[in-house]
């Protein structure tokens, strides 16, 4: 939950009121619970769950794709 908070008060400034931002999780159940999805309800996050331990095969994608867009 820290991190959830921590994640949403660095972004709430990028996004217009009553926008929606899109946080991608793996599904792993540590990282899904219902005070997870009630603040993110709350706070207007949509959640895209991946399949569990999916992740690892998304790497390419910061290196190659995110990695660029962050430095700019």
């Amino acid at each position: 939950m820290e991190w959830l908070k921590h994640f949403h008060e660095v972004t709430k400034e990028t996004v217009k009121s009553g926008a929606w931002r899109l946080l991608m999780v793996d599904g792993h159940a540590s990282h899904i619970t219902i005070e997870f999805m009630e603040f993110c309800l709350t706070v207007n996050i949509i959640v895209y769950c991946l399949p569990a331990h999916f992740t690892h095969l998304l790497q390419p994608l910061d290196v190659g794709l995110f990695s660029p867009l962050q430095k700019a």
